[in-house]
């Protein structure tokens, strides 16, 4: 009985950590997870070193957000991109943490180059690397796993001043230690 129990548990385990993912990581990062669930899944966020990008996608013709925003997503998983946040015309991705050998400044110029050769028109790019939060944010109930970059909203900000096709890169950025404390 012991044995069908652990069976048991570790199936939704592993279908815990699919649902949680599927719409954020490739399918061999999820199998990369289900292997140490553990490692990945923190208590709450940690101050780690990233590379990030945010894309804004053109709304004004509606009906081809969605096919670009495929293309974006594409380009990113290609590239071992996590996606923070989908939310139909924004995306973010960071990375690194918890797939270090990702984080560095070329890979992700390489996914701008590439998002841009194909979407120029379409799309405006932030992007650049910080040190900021990752992990898990809100509560055992609802919770989000992602990447918090620092000065977000400014970011956002400019990004949304700028006309479609242009790409801001972001000085290196940090969360404060005084930020930090205030994080679960």
């Amino acid at each position: 009985m012991g044995i069908i129990l652990k069976l048991f548990r570790e199936y939704f385990e592993r279908r815990k950590v699919r649902k949680t993912f599927e719409k954020y990581v490739s399918p061999s990062v999820i199998k990369l997870i289900e292997k140490d669930p553990k490692r990945y899944f923190s208590a709450g966020p940690q101050r780690k070193h990233f590379q990030f990008i945010i894309v804004l996608m053109d709304e004004s013709k509606p009906e081809e957000v969605s096919p670009l925003l495929s293309k974006v997503v594409e380009t990113c998983f290609q590239h071992g991109m996590i996606l923070d946040q989908v939310f139909f015309s924004l995306l973010t991705a960071h990375l690194g943490h918890p797939f270090e050998e990702h984080n560095n400044p070329e890979t992700r110029l390489a996914v701008v180059s590439e998002i841009l050769r194909e979407n120029s028109g379409s799309i405006r790019v932030a992007h650049g690397e910080c040190t900021g939060l990752v992990g898990n944010f809100g509560c055992p109930k609802r919770f989000a796993w992602g990447a918090l970059i620092p000065n977000f909203l400014g970011i956002l900000r400019s990004l949304l001043d700028a006309p479609p096709g242009a790409v801001l890169e972001v000085p290196d950025v940090r969360t404060t230690s005084h930020e930090a404390e205030r994080c679960p």
